[in-house]
C-alpha cells in the first residue's frame, strides 16, 4: 500500500492535466499538498479515476453503499 500511496499525487496530477470537462470537474476536488493525510489522498485519487472513466462519483459510491447493505 505504501507504494500506491506514493503514486497517488502523481496520478492526481496526470488526471488534472487533461483538458475539457474533466479538468473542470477535478478543479472542484481539493489540492493535494505534501502534508495531506493518506486517507484524503486516496479519496481524491479514487474520485479522479472515477471521473477519468466517465462515471458519476456520487452514483458509483451510492451503488457501492447500497450493495454493501445487502451483504
Amino acid at each position: 500500500m505504501q507504494k500506491l500511496d506514493e503514486k497517488c499525487s502523481e496520478l492526481i496530477q496526470v488526471v488534472r492535466k487533461k483538458g475539457g470537462a474533466l479538468r473542470e470537474k477535478t478543479k472542484l476536488l481539493p489540492f493535494v499538498e505534501t502534508d495531506t493525510d493518506t486517507t484524503t489522498k486516496r479519496e481524491i485519487a479514487l474520485k479522479c479515476l472515477i471521473l477519468n472513466m466517465g462515471e458519476s462519483v456520487e452514483d458509483l459510491i451510492k451503488e457501492f453503499l447500497v450493495r454493501q447493505d445487502y451483504c
